[in-house]
């Protein structure tokens, strides 16, 4: 994992404070009860990806439309192929291990109705994909609500008004994870402060960390500075 953290400091620039950036990141995501678990070490790498390139960019931007007025909606996408499949008995498919939980960018199967699909219209690697009903019904309520939105730019169905927007300080998002007999009415559970910690660190404390302890001066007074603690290291040696 350090690896591939230092690597991340060295692509985003942090040329200030890095060793501090690279510590800071590697002790948020180190599995401290077991260090050596190699399946918790796994699951926090997928969090560090997941937490870097999906959730602090897209709560940034959420929190961003929101405060310039804009009225904004968020979702999080917890439908879960795999656990589908395990709930109902099925062998999973190899393209939806269990491992890997709910999918990034899963969302866009139901949103374009990959379930619905016949096999020649499918993606190469989603041809073999065998699709369940719950899959469909899935499919079928993930598109009910985006269009919706793109209608009336507001995602609540006709028969529901549970999703409320998401504010400056009252950061809603709806948790989609759609399951076998759950009504199709209902887009999902409401929730707040969507991995909040996770979003701070990386968008709060992060930027903070890197120019603390960090001054810097111009080329003279940083000349004299540096002639300044020759002289006091050779009093002392004196």
């Amino acid at each position: 994992m350090k690896s591939w953290i230092t690597e991340y400091a060295f692509r985003h620039n942090y040329t200030m404070n890095r060793e501090a950036i690279i510590e800071a990141i590697e002790s948020f995501y180190t599995y401290w009860p077991d260090p050596s678990d190699v399946w918790n070490i796994r699951q926090r790498f997928i969090e560090l990806i997941t937490d870097t390139f999906y959730v602090q960019p897209i709560s940034q931007s959420a929190h961003l439309h929101s405060e310039s007025g804009s009225r904004t909606w968020m979702y999080v996408n917890s439908y879960n192929f795999s656990a589908q499949r395990e709930a109902l008995g099925v062998l999973p498919s190899p393209l939806f291990p269990s491992w890997t939980g709910s999918c990034h960018e899963c969302d866009l199967y139901l949103l374009f109705g990959f379930p619905f699909m016949p096999q020649h219209l499918l993606p190469t690697q989603l041809a073999s994909v065998e699709w369940l009903q719950v899959d469909r019904n899935a499919s079928q309520l993930f598109s009910s609500f985006i269009r919706q939105f793109v209608k009336y730019s507001d995602p609540n169905l006709p028969l529901d008004g549970s999703w409320s927007a998401h504010q400056p300080r009252a950061h809603w998002f709806l948790q989609f994870n759609y399951s076998s007999g759950q009504s199709l009415h209902s887009p999902g559970i409401l929730k707040k402060d969507y991995r909040f910690e996770e979003v701070a660190f990386w968008n709060n404390y992060l930027p903070a960390l890197v120019n603390y302890m960090t001054t810097t001066f111009p080329p003279e007074e940083g000349s004299v500075r540096n002639e300044l603690t020759l002289f006091k290291d050779y009093l002392e040696f004196v």
